[in-house]
């Protein structure tokens, strides 16, 4: 979870991504997340965590949390000019 001033670089700045947990979608083992960034210019980040790991921290919609991916993939729409 995001509290704000908690989890600062030296430079003020958040050490992951600030974003709100718009849905989760608990399927089997795992639990996908989509976050929306609280800074624009981002589109929506899908997550996926252990089931088990959802239920234990009590992750609820609308939630604001700190992101901090591990293994990330982007996917660009075609024409977006990258």
């Amino acid at each position: 979870r995001y509290v704000p001033g908690a989890g600062v670089d030296a430079g003020g700045r958040a050490s992951g991504i600030v974003a709100k947990l718009d849905r989760a979608i608990v399927v089997g083992p795992i639990a996908r997340l989509e976050l929306v960034p609280v800074e624009g210019g981002q589109r929506v980040i899908e997550a996926q965590i252990a089931a088990q790991q959802f239920r234990e921290q009590g992750l609820k919609e609308g939630e604001t949390l700190l992101v901090t991916p591990r293994r990330a993939r982007v996917f660009v729409e075609p024409g977006a000019g990258i």
